[in-house]
């Protein structure tokens, strides 16, 4: 017997505090009698508060018991004995997604079997002091090195895989080596329970591998999983609809139809039968949607796989994954030149361009960070501008676009050659009175002219893109045309491609804010809408972790003016892969396979099972347990009354019966 922490022993002082309370407290004694006039002769004798009660100590005892219980416990007493195993272990737990998966159609998910694999190597090892480690894409400490096993039990029953992928070797290697630098020798253990062999070599470290296997639990069959393992979605090139491209994949011996479901920000949109081969491959999905105008704003794609009644599939939550199509960064734009209420409503309104105006005493190729420059309706300068972008509004730019007297259009528009940005448009509606009469550098292409002048023209150098339209909006009807936004559209694309960003994101990543810009200093700070409906704002601890599949929405500013940036969030589909996947019963990745565990023997496990160590079984809880016991009996004894006062029923029954 020995105690871990005998400081606290100096409690046991406040016995002598308990001892002077309890004989200088009073208390009445309540008596019993038929009438108060009886009494009043009888002599009253003053009692001493100092009167010591010596006939009463059953009470004084309890409590002095209980005291000593609670400090006894305080101070942690540990039962020590003789054992073998390792004097230092540390337990690897697999957390990544494919943990989430069973072994079995009625067996229990595989991380509760690892936890009960966990506590058995606890069992083998009762001397061994004790750490845990939680091993997915960023491996982490849930318990320090401890000789108490409460904290460790503590940790394994509320321990449950994340949905992330494995821990990189380095990474999991590095923080093994952190807690115990030398693990190949002087009774340390390291012990690796998972569900697949590790990526690295663990034999040459001396580790011991628990593996989860069908074949550890006595059963031949092998796990099978479905699983979507892919899911994109993409544009399509004339904006009118998605393309999407899915993998399915049946790890079973059998062929297996299923229905998908497609779901558009939560609406049901599709539904399509789809027949599972078998096989190691994933079977490839393409599919086209065209969709709707109101549909077209859809940003939220998920894609359910539906097994037929009674299919076993060993991790269910793979069968759903989330996808939105490329993050689009605003074209960040100068304006020179007179203002367009046409054009700037049509990008304002669109949220596709921030435009600014050019700051004074500044040329246009002096900014940086600009996409592109839009010239409207400006004098042309005296000489030429630098390396950029420019999108000309009857405007010029010598010597590539020389402007002259505005000229009346006569005639019939004439399309010139076969141009992506000509796909489509009605040039039949345009009705165009006059145009500036323009000299372009003959080595550009010119789309569209009438009568000899030019009004689409565009002109492409090393460094230097330029893109002149010579209509005057003011005076033609361009603007309430459809072919309006499109043309002007696909000329700020032909001169700078909108900036994406992929919004495909696997659990455990970052998100990458950094693609937008945000102001952390904002009064209206960015806001994040998690998938299990909680919003919080980015500046707050934890806030933007991607823990979970689902949905998360970036949210900046207020009101009608926020916008939303949305990420979908899906487990690696490695996991699922894993997720089916059954080793050999005995492979090179060192110490024991199968499950349950049994003490490890054999190489350098032997040399650390043939230590004999001191183990400790903690007795503190008994100790508490036994001033808590000794705490009770102290009240029930004091407050008589919470007891049946059996002798006075008896008395009343006797009473009764003579007067009866």
């Amino acid at each position: 017997m020995t105690l871990l922490n005998p400081g606290a022993l100096w409690l046991l002082s406040l016995s002598a505090v308990v001892i002077v309370v309890y004989f200088l407290r009073r208390r009445a004694r309540p008596v019993t009698v038929s009438a108060l006039f009886l009494w009043q002769g009888v002599e009253r004798r003053p009692r001493s508060a100092l009167r010591l009660r010596w006939t009463r100590l059953l009470g004084l005892l309890l409590q002095l018991l209980a005291l000593s219980a609670l400090v006894v416990g305080l101070a942690q007493p540990a039962l020590t004995f003789k054992a073998g195993g390792a004097r230092s272990l540390i337990l690897v737990l697999d957390a990544s997604a494919s943990l989430r998966a069973t072994l079995s159609p009625q067996g229990p998910e595989r991380f509760r079997e690892a936890v009960e694999a966990a506590r058995a190597l606890l069992r083998a090892h009762p001397a061994a002091e004790v750490a845990l480690v939680a091993a997915s894409a960023r491996p982490r400490v849930l318990v320090p090195p401890t000789r108490d096993r409460a904290d460790v039990e503590r940790a394994l029953r509320a321990f449950a895989p994340t949905y992330e992928g494995d821990a990189r070797p380095e990474a999991l290697l590095s923080l093994v080596r952190s807690l115990a630098p030398d693990t190949a020798g002087q009774g340390r253990e390291v012990a690796l329970i998972t569900d697949h062999p590790p990526a690295f070599d663990a034999a040459a470290l001396g580790w011991t591998v628990v593996l989860m296997t069908p074949e550890g639990r006595g059963e031949s069959k092998s796990p099978r999983n479905v699983a979507i393992t892919r899911f994109a979605v993409r544009p399509q090139p004339d904006r009118n609809g998605y393309g999407l491209l899915l993998e399915l994949w049946n790890s079973g011996p059998d062929a297996l139809s299923a229905r998908l479901n497609l779901f558009l920000d939560d609406r049901p949109f599709m539904t399509q039968a789809v027949e599972l081969p078998p096989g190691a491959t994933p079977l490839p999905l393409a599919l086209t949607l065209t969709l709707t105008s109101n549909a077209l704003s859809a940003t939220r794609f998920r894609a359910e796989l539906v097994l037929p009644e009674g299919a076993w599939d060993a991790w269910p939550e793979d069968n759903v994954r989330y996808a939105v199509p490329p993050l689009q960064r605003p074209w960040r734009g100068l304006w020179l030149g007179a203002p367009s209420p046409y054009v700037e409503r049509f990008l304002r309104r669109a949220g596709l361009a921030e435009v600014r105006p050019l700051e004074p005493g500044l040329e246009p190729e002096n900014e940086e960070g600009v996409d592109w420059v839009l010239v409207h309706k400006r004098p042309s300068p005296g000489a030429g501008p630098g390396p950029g972008r420019y999108l000309l509004l009857g405007s010029g730019l010598p010597p590539w676009v020389e402007l002259g007297d505005p000229i009346g259009i006569e005639g019939p528009l004439r399309v010139r050659g076969d141009h992506p940005l000509l796909d489509g448009l009605d040039f039949a509606s345009w009705r165009l009175l006059r145009a500036p009469g323009a000299r372009v550098d003959p080595r550009g292409v010119v789309l569209l002219e009438a009568g000899g002048v030019p009004l689409l023209y565009l002109y492409e150098a090393p460094g230097l893109k330029i893109a002149y339209l010579g209509v005057d909006l003011e005076r033609s009807n361009l603007w309430l045309t459809v072919d309006f936004p499109i043309l002007l559209y696909r000329l700020l694309e032909w001169l700078a491609p909108r900036p994406t960003a992929s919004a495909q994101l696997l659990v455990g990543e970052e998100l990458p804010l950094s693609f937008f810009e945000i102001d952390p200093s904002n009064p209206a700070p960015p806001r994040l809408a998690r998938p299990e409906g909680r919003t919080c704002r980015l500046s707050e601890p934890d806030c933007g972790r991607i823990d979970r599949p689902g949905f998360y929405a970036v949210i900046e500013g207020e009101g009608r003016g926020a916008r939303a940036h949305v990420y979908a969030a899906n487990p690696p589909p490695e996991e699922s892969f894993q997720a089916a996947f059954t080793p050999p019963s005995q492979g090179p990745t060192g110490g024991q396979t199968g499950f349950p565990p049994t003490p490890p023997a054999g190489g350098a496990s032997s040399e650390r099972t043939a230590l004999e160590l001191e183990a400790r079984r903690p007795l503190w809880r008994e100790a508490l347990l036994v001033g808590l016991l000794a705490l009770i009996a102290e009240l029930v004894y004091v407050e008589r009354g919470l007891l049946p006062p059996i002798g006075r029923r008896r008395a009343r029954l006797h009473v009764q019966r003579k007067r009866g």
